[in-house]
């Protein structure tokens, strides 16, 4: 499979402009659409060892604390926050969200056959959490949210 380099400046540029949030460490947006595992070092570190995944992780933890923050104020019970989080950080709706915005386009990452679509959604789901995760350890959880809103994220779920 080939692999593209991580994203350059132009490609950075455009999902910053689409996400409407601009990183101050540009290192992060790198990180969060990083798909595949590389080792780059930087000084004394490795980055993208994982991909994004880290990044996935924070991004699922910060999505689950939108979701749990809108929930509390409706005073819904546990299980509408059980179905709301599950429906709003699914695979579906993160990769229609991705597919909506095209950030697809800054990912860096190469599908060379149709077979390789699931890997290509999950792909697409992980790096939307990535993002979000990559945000909110840039900018707070008001960057965050910024961005959960201006990809069409809806933290209140389809049930509201």
């Amino acid at each position: 499979m080939e692999v593209k380099s991580p994203p350059n400046p132009v490609e950075t540029l455009s999902c910053e402009q689409t996400i409407g949030y601009f990183f101050q460490n540009k290192l992060l947006l790198v990180e969060a659409l990083q798909t595949v595992p590389t080792a780059l070092s930087l000084g004394n570190r490795q980055r993208f060892q994982d991909g994004n995944k880290r990044l996935a992780l924070v991004g699922d933890s910060v999505l689950t604390l939108l979701v749990a923050a809108e929930w509390y104020s409706t005073w819904g019970t546990e299980s509408v926050f059980e179905s709301v989080r599950a429906e709003v950080v699914s695979e579906s709706s993160l990769d229609a969200a991705g597919s909506r915005n095209e950030i697809h386009r800054s990912m860096n990452w190469h599908v060379e056959k149709p077979s390789e679509l699931p890997e290509m959604r999950a792909a697409l789901d992980t790096t939307i959490k990535a993002i979000i995760g990559a945000a909110y350890l840039d900018g707070g959880i008001d960057a965050a949210n910024k961005v959960v809103r201006r990809l069409g994220i809806d933290i209140r779920g389809g049930a509201n």
